[in-house]
């Protein structure tokens, strides 16, 4: 589903980020204008990003009335740091395809024993009941570990003792 045109494809290199497990960081605005930021759990599917997340929550009230959303999804490894972000129209899916959808991001981060444990599987499929449709309008891409093996041979790194690690 796309919400606003064509989605425009990724640069091919990130999409191992997009197709991997990481934590993706959803910006909206709020009314007064400010960026909420939220750390968030993601689907990249047909070309599209979809974030899980509650009705009532801060992120689907903003997208409800300014229709647009960014994105970050990166990897934090010291020296070979590499990331995308994103940007473009956004809309809210309800109802069964929005719960489909939601089922399938949740899949991507919950283990099979978590989403058949009663207490567990459960109540995740509670809490989030829609999600916010990014259809994909600007990319930025970089990458620290490409530009380590280009410029240092690959050297950057905490076990080099070039860089201190992250807490």
């Amino acid at each position: 589903m796309s919400t606003q045109g064509t989605p425009i494809a990724p640069p091919s290199f990130a999409l191992p980020l997009l197709n991997g497990r990481h934590i993706a960081t959803l910006a909206t605005q709020r009314v007064d204008g400010s960026i909420h930021l939220a750390a968030i759990w993601f689907l990249y599917h047909e070309g599209m990003l979809y974030f899980p997340t509650n009705s009532n929550s801060q992120k689907a009230r903003n997208v409800a009335r300014t229709p647009s959303a960014a994105a970050m999804i990166d990897t934090r490894v010291p020296g070979q740091e590499q990331g995308i972000s994103v940007s473009g129209a956004a809309a809210i899916i309800h109802g069964p395809q929005g719960r489909e959808l939601v089922a399938q991001a949740q899949r991507r981060y919950l283990t099979p024993k978590a989403l058949y444990e009663s207490n567990v599987g459960a109540a995740y499929a509670t809490f989030d009941d829609v999600v916010i449709a990014l259809t994909p309008q600007r990319w930025t891409t970089w990458d620290i570990a490409q530009m380590n093996a280009d410029n240092f041979g690959g050297i950057l790194g905490v076990e080099s003792g070039y860089l201190y690690p992250y807490d």
